[in-house]
């Protein structure tokens, strides 16, 4: 009995430090029958998304202006050492264990998703607009801002590859709130109904959800 309600509290403890502090969203009208496009990035351990920056500047997403002058953003959520400037053994405990700042990578581009990434697996998916406004809900309160009014993102430095930037994160990063849990929170926000972040969340995981949800997109999305 007593084992019951240890691995019980441990289960509540590490659901609980899954989720990320931000205020949801109530969709003000049904999802109507227009469609946006969605793309899970997943690599052997991290993940990221991208979506199309029209979508995102219609449901006012705080990015950087000159990111709406491309076609696609891709965005995925890190440690900010590990992400921006090196990964060793050194840095595992204090990434893993250690609640550390974080970052999200933004990338803009104009060519084709798929062969943009030709080292990941790429799943792509179509969501009602609609879910635009919970989406950009959660990325703009995954930005650090220099003012509590301000709606452009303190920016780090430039993104690794493509164009783009490092943005500030006001989340903390450790285990077991990582990148694979940060990119399950936008899906869902996104409207795969399929996903939830959970402690065990992978980029298998992500990909195994992201068919599932492909699989039963003919069915109604449920309501919140």
């Amino acid at each position: 009995m007593a084992r019951l309600v240890l691995i019980l509290i441990t289960t509540l403890v590490l659901s609980a430090c899954v989720k990320f502090p931000y205020p949801q969203v109530t969709l003000k009208q049904a999802p109507s029958d227009d469609r946006a496009s969605i793309w899970l990035i997943a690599g052997s351990l991290h993940s990221d998304v991208v979506v199309e920056t029209k979508w995102l500047k219609e449901y006012s997403c705080h990015l950087p202006a000159s990111i709406f002058t491309y076609k696609y953003a891709c965005l995925g959520w890190g440690d900010l050492i590990a992400y921006t400037h090196r990964w060793g053994l050194e840095d595992v405990p204090n990434a893993l264990f250690w609640p550390s700042e974080s970052i999200v990578q933004v990338v803009a581009f104009n060519t084709e998703v798929v062969p943009t990434f030709p080292k990941n697996d790429v799943i792509r998916a179509t969501v009602p607009a609609s879910y635009g406004a919970r989406l950009s809900n959660f990325l703009n309160h995954s930005f650090s801002y220099a003012e509590d009014s301000a709606e452009s993102p303190v920016t780090l430095r430039e993104a690794k590859w493509g164009y783009g930037y490092f943005i500030k994160s006001p989340y903390r990063y450790y285990l077991p709130r990582m990148c694979n849990q940060w990119v399950s929170t936008a899906l869902m926000e996104a409207g795969i109904y399929t996903t939830k972040p959970s402690s065990l969340m992978s980029a298998q995981t992500l990909k195994n959800q992201m068919e599932k949800y492909n699989s039963l997109i003919h069915k109604p999305l449920p309501t919140r």
